[in-house]
């Protein structure tokens, strides 16, 4: 990779591709920052309460409302990163679900 670290200020989302359940936990442990999630994540024992001490933004795919909610709470935190109220960004990993890496 190429390029430089900019600060939260000009970058406050993370975008990521993960293909299992151990590269958010490594993300977030190591940034501290917000994960966009499934709400099914919340449910799963010890990695739901996990989930939750970072502050996440759960996205309920059974409610055709969460997208826009999601949506809106993305910009509003994201502005908040770039303002300093938050001091970690948020992270998302846009396909969704894990997939077999292909």
């Amino acid at each position: 990779v190429k390029g430089k670290k900019v600060p939260m200020s000009e970058a406050p989302i993370v975008v990521a591709n993960h293909i299992g359940p151990v590269e958010p936990i490594i993300l977030a442990v190591l940034t501290w920052g917000m994960p966009v999630a499934a709400i099914e994540n919340a449910s799963i024992p010890f990695f739901g309460a996990l989930t939750k001490i970072f502050l996440p933004i759960f996205i309920d795919r059974q409610n055709p409302d969460s997208r826009d909610l999601v949506k809106q709470e993305i910009e509003s935190r994201a502005k908040a990163v770039t303002e300093g109220v938050y001091r970690h960004p948020l992270y998302m990993f846009p396909e969704g679900t894990t997939t077999n890496g292909t």
